[in-house]
């Protein structure tokens, strides 16, 4: 170890360089999967046409996929068809929504890019797929039953509580797909926290509530009066504690295809495991 630190910079970027070429070839040999497959691997998670399925992906872990982007939004689409809804979350901010709000004062939904990686904000910019109205956590919909998703989006008193098309993921029995990352990545725990606040041990929300401005597509400008998360709070939240429960209930489908990672829940089984979590006093925040 003492060594490579005597290896010149230039040198050690070509070794790694030439480290993630040879794995990339090596899963592109061996692991490559196809739409088919990818479409199949979906079926057998029980994902159907017309459901409604919030997506959460990494575009980074697609590696061996026979396709790009464009390809795997194709297969998602084609998971549920135009009868049913295909939501992603695009929020414009990687730090948190405080910081975000600081420093720009009114969200432009048409100019600003999603900050959940480059499937969705390819998602957001696509033909017939509408964002929702909201500053800190739009999201971007296609398929027929997406409209009445979106719709109410601006009026949430929180970002993903009643009014948003968290909620009304939870009110469609709607499904959620975590492709390439891990529980961490779920939004919809934050549609949790508003329906258990009462329940946990932490204030999840600023006692403030916020007047924050949405620039839609159309150049209309809206009011969102919302409460926005703690960020002392978001610090200790972690979604670990709900996958063993989940796993136990029969809740947690997962599959892989290639070596990417595929997990299904049903967004009425996750807030139904948590709350009998937070009976037994388990809650998803670090001490």
């Amino acid at each position: 170890m003492r060594a490579a630190r005597y290896i010149p910079r230039p040198l050690k970027t070509r070794v790694r360089q030439w480290q993630a070429a040879t794995r990339l070839a090596w899963i592109e040999r061996f692991h490559a999967f196809s739409d088919e497959e990818l479409l199949a691997a979906l079926r057998s998670l029980g994902v159907v046409p017309g459901d409604v399925l919030m997506v959460h992906a990494s575009f980074a872990c697609f590696a061996g996929f026979k396709g790009n982007v464009r390809d795997a939004i194709r297969v998602l689409q084609l998971a549920i068809t135009e009868q049913g809804a295909l939501l992603m979350p695009t929020l414009p901010f990687s730090g948190t929504a405080l910081e975000y709000v600081a420093s720009v004062p009114v969200t432009d939904l048409k100019r600003v890019p999603s900050h959940m990686g480059l499937l969705s904000d390819m998602f957001r910019r696509m033909r017939d797929v509408t964002r929702s109205i909201h500053p800190t956590h739009p999201v971007a919909g296609w398929g027929r039953r997406a409209a009445a998703l979106l719709d109410e989006h601006a009026a949430a008193g929180t970002p993903c509580g009643v009014h948003s098309p968290f909620h009304k993921l939870l009110e469609a029995d709607g499904k959620i797909l975590l492709a390439g990352v891990t529980v961490a990545a779920l939004t919809f725990y934050h549609c949790i926290e508003e329906l258990l606040e009462p329940h946990l041990p932490v204030r999840p929300f600023t006692e403030r509530t916020y007047e924050l401005k949405t620039l839609d597509t159309q150049g209309v400008l809206h009011l969102t009066r919302t409460r926005l998360y703690d960020s002392t709070v978001s610090a200790r939240r972690f979604g670990d504690p709900m996958v063993e429960p989940l796993k136990r209930r029969g809740c947690w489908q997962e599959t892989r295809v290639g070596r990417l990672p595929l997990v299904v829940l049903r967004a009425r089984e996750v807030l139904q495991t948590v709350e009998n979590m937070a009976r037994e006093g388990v809650f998803c925040y670090r001490p």
